[in-house]
């Protein structure tokens, strides 16, 4: 759903002609998506947060309703998201945290 929901976004800024900044980045394939259209040359710019690079699904299992500290929205992924989301930092496909 996120990737779908950043393709679109970045179509309609795209059509407009318009730069676009997405925020709470968190899954793998819109991290995709961001490269994707950038590679093509549209000004599109991502942000991700700490949460979503140090958190996983792993801890919203946690025990005795500590879970419940850890969801966010956009929510949490599985661990496998955290390594493309340090990757685009690296490589500039997201830039912000």
């Amino acid at each position: 759903l996120e990737a779908e929901a950043t393709h679109r976004a970045i179509r309609l800024a795209q059509v407009a002609g318009a730069p676009l900044y997405v925020v709470h980045v968190s899954a793998t394939e819109a991290v995709a998506e961001l490269a994707r259209a950038r590679d093509e040359g549209l000004p599109v710019f991502g942000e991700t947060c700490p949460q979503y690079l140090f958190l996983s699904t792993d801890n919203l299992a946690e025990p005795d309703f500590e879970g419940a500290k850890y969801v966010c929205s956009t929510p949490l992924r599985p661990k496998e998201h955290q390594a493309a989301l340090w990757r685009g930092l690296r490589t500039n496909d997201l830039q912000v945290v």
